[in-house]
């Protein structure tokens, strides 16, 4: 793994997306607040335009992940750098249909079988099976093989949630959260490697290197991340490093609150975060990052600019950086440049506020807005975390590229989730009217 791993769940429930929804879009607003406005000091850059595809541009084929397997609900979940990617299949049955007040309830689901697979080089291998009561949720895929994820029982929480409702004769309503229940306290984080599961002792070892015992319970609500080291990173309030059953601090590297987080394969760590700062109208919130180096444990502080914030951090130390502009009050647009050290080097921009991943060769994926797309509005109708309609896009170092025009022409892209130092991206595509995942290959080798 060459960053933090990223995983996203597909629940079948529609309040729980709108609830996302709901929670994502003032951040958004927020981020937007911190965005450079259209000045004569600082011009706006304009956007890159999208090159048409020529006898340089990459192509891409397709390998279907799915083939072959009959089973309710598949997803593929984390692509590493060996080509692997680790998916998951679920055997779900429905409920008995419930009487509540005369009102027939629609069918509810509940899982009965839970199966990990890799596939690899066109095929998929069962690397492990869960039953009903014990779950895995797994969190980062080194390029080991290794897995990483929580092992808890839910009977044992959805007994701690919803049993005072049933007491009470009452249908159980509401999601179960773990989070917020005793039963957390016997979740284990867990490894998967040889074969089998291995229990880890994350929260003995942050408590003896300073973590509070109290944030014992809450370590499943932790941001966690993993390397091929088997350096294991969890950000509470401050951020720790596991590796070899112990752990150590490494502190807030001075930013007031931590966004997100990225650990590489050389063991660099860098923290995006926001630091309060005063200015002439009150106290303002900016952007920093804290980095640190492998084998330093003082970090160095790092100022994009105001509205830049960093999206990625590759094998080789660089890190994508992102700047918001508000050429209009609707319409943001990013432009992206790769750091290292104190060098940059400026990509391109694109309109809408966008995920983007670059692997070490520089090649990013992202979204970009269609100029007719209208603001607010179409905020989160893709599923892609960026603005609709859009457009997926590649850049390959030179130009910018619609990345519909580099695959087979019956393929929509609805969601982009990694690339690797490969060059394969795993993507959800649509062909024929029905969603799969996918692994789009480079027809020729990374330059």
């Amino acid at each position: 793994m060459k960053r933090a791993s990223r995983i996203t769940f597909f629940v079948s429930c529609g309040c729980l997306l709108s609830g996302i929804a709901g929670l994502a879009a003032p951040a958004l607003r927020d981020t937007l607040n911190q965005a450079v406005p259209a000045t004569k000091e600082e011009p706006i850059p304009p956007a890159t335009p999208i090159s048409a595809p020529d006898a340089t541009a990459p192509r891409f084929s397709v390998r279907f992940l799915e083939e072959g397997i009959p089973s309710s609900v598949f997803q593929a979940l984390i692509l590493n750098n060996r080509g692997e990617v680790l998916c998951i299949t679920e055997d779900r049955e429905p409920f008995p249909e419930a009487d509540q007040g005369g009102k027939r309830m629609r069918p509810l689901y509940r899982t009965v079988g839970t199966k990990y697979h890799v596939y690899r080089e066109g095929k998929l291998t069962t690397v492990a099976e869960m039953g009903q009561i014990v779950t895995f949720r797994p969190l980062a895929f080194n390029d080991r093989g290794q897995i990483l994820g929580f092992e808890y029982d839910i009977e044992e929480i959805r007994r701690a949630t919803q049993a005072p409702r049933l007491e009470s004769g009452r249908s159980p309503s509401g999601f179960l959260n773990p989070g917020m229940t005793p039963a957390v306290r016997n979740t284990r984080l867990t490894l998967w490697e040889n074969g089998r599961f291995r229990p880890l002792n994350i929260a003995e070892a942050l408590i003896e290197a300073g973590m509070p015992a109290r944030y014992a319970p809450f370590l499943e609500s932790a941001m966690i991340a993993m390397n091929s080291k088997t350096q294991i990173l969890v950000g509470l309030q401050n951020l720790y490093l596991w590796e070899n059953g112990k752990a150590r601090r490494i502190g807030t590297g001075g930013v007031s609150t931590g966004e997100r987080f990225f650990i590489n394969e050389r063991g660099t760590v860098v923290r995006r975060g926001e630091q309060y700062r005063p200015s002439p109208d009150g106290a303002s919130v900016y952007p920093v990052t804290a980095i640190y180096s492998s084998g330093n444990r003082t970090p160095r502080t790092q100022d994009f600019g105001f509205g830049s914030f960093v999206v990625d951090l590759n094998s080789r130390d660089e890190l994508l950086v992102g700047r918001m502009y508000l050429p209009t009050p609707d319409t943001p647009r990013m432009q992206f440049t790769r750091w290292q050290g104190s060098r940059q080097e400026t990509l391109f921009a694109v309109n809408g506020r966008t995920p983007a991943r670059m692997n070490r060769h520089g090649i990013v994926t992202a979204w970009r807005q269609k100029e007719s797309a209208g603001g607010w509005s179409s905020l989160f109708a893709t599923g892609n975390g960026s603005f609709s309609p859009s457009v997926p896009i590649l850049w390959d170092g030179r130009k910018l590229y619609d990345l519909q025009t580099l695959l087979p022409t019956n393929l929509e892209v609805t969601s982009l989730t990694d690339i690797n130092d490969r060059n394969e991206i795993l993507a959800q595509v649509r062909v024929d009217g029905k969603l799969r995942m996918a692994l789009l290959v480079p027809e020729s080798p990374p330059r």
